[in-house]
């Protein structure tokens, strides 16, 4: 579960100092919730909003297909058929436009200047094509 400003609270049980807080050792844990799952048009426009903590406007995001893995490396570069990288809005908004079909889109998402970082198993996108 992310957290702003966490601050580290140790167990010196073992020295039966019981738990210490360290209120100048803090820590932001970043975290995606939604959507959980967005279903897209194929060649249409779809405005895709996020939520968790610690977003803000600037943050990245790009989806690339598991192509039947169970994981995918976020490090490797964009595909522009799946919208490449786009950036959060001020509402956390993005508009990303697929023009491939794929049932098994994977998000990865770089908050600030951080590394990127999966969230496939949390938000998924299903991008059909509509005959």
């Amino acid at each position: 579960e992310g957290g702003l400003g966490l601050e580290l609270c140790y167990d010196f049980t073992l020295a039966d100092a019981g738990f210490r807080l360290f209120s100048d050792v803090t820590a932001d844990v970043f975290e995606v919730t939604g959507p959980v799952l967005t279903l897209a048009v194929v060649g249409v426009e779809e405005e895709i909003t996020f939520s968790g903590v610690g977003l803000e406007a600037g943050d990245s995001v790009k989806w690339l297909p598991l192509n039947g893995s169970s994981s995918v490396d976020c490090e490797v570069e964009s595909f522009a058929e799946f919208g490449g990288v786009v950036d959060l809005d001020a509402t956390w908004s993005v508009s990303v436009t697929f023009t491939k079909a794929s049932s098994d889109l994977h998000l990865c998402f770089r908050h600030r200047s951080e590394q990127w970082a999966s969230y496939g198993d949390s938000v998924r996108v299903v991008a059909a094509e509509v005959q």
